[in-house]
């Protein structure tokens, strides 16, 4: 059994090129339609979703300056 999942690091890899970095860079990743329970949520650093056709993300990056 086949099974697609997508880490933190692979989504925020996919939005970012090159990735942010700094000392008060925030990146916040959340999720909708994966094929889980829950279906949305938020992803941290080392965690994954398992993703279907038509999940979708929100990846923001934020600096406090």
């Amino acid at each position: 059994m086949h099974t697609d999942m997508l880490s933190f690091e692979g989504v925020v890899s996919l939005a970012f090129d090159p990735v942010p970095t700094g000392p008060y860079v925030l990146i916040t990743v959340s999720y909708r339609h994966a094929d889980q329970k829950p279906a949305e949520g938020t992803l941290t650093v080392g965690t994954s979703v398992k993703i279907k056709n038509r999940t979708v993300f929100s990846v923001t990056a934020t600096d406090k300056s």
